[in-house]
């Protein structure tokens, strides 16, 4: 049979044990999910990038499609520019 010192201090080990357990599981956990973060923000990045990439695309074949059907560059900084 345990004294009431030895329960005592068994009961306390037992606790601090799980406290470490759990705070263990917890900066592993955390330190996963930042890990997993930052290949998201780069993959989300590179998306963005090829966004405006394919924006930038779609704008010059459509203007490309105009200057061939009208003849006309409908490009205001070219247009002064040719005024001028």
């Amino acid at each position: 049979m345990l004294s009431f010192s030895q329960k005592l201090y068994l009961g306390f080990s037992t606790v601090i044990a799980l406290l470490v357990l759990v705070g263990g599981t917890a900066y592993f956990a955390l330190n996963n999910a930042s890990t997993g973060f930052n290949e998201y923000r780069s993959l989300a990045r590179a998306s963005n990038a090829v966004g405006e990439i394919q924006a930038n695309m779609l704008m010059t074949r459509t203007k490309e499609k105009d200057f061939i059907l009208t003849g006309l560059n409908s490009d205001n900084k070219c247009d002064t520019a040719n005024q001028v």
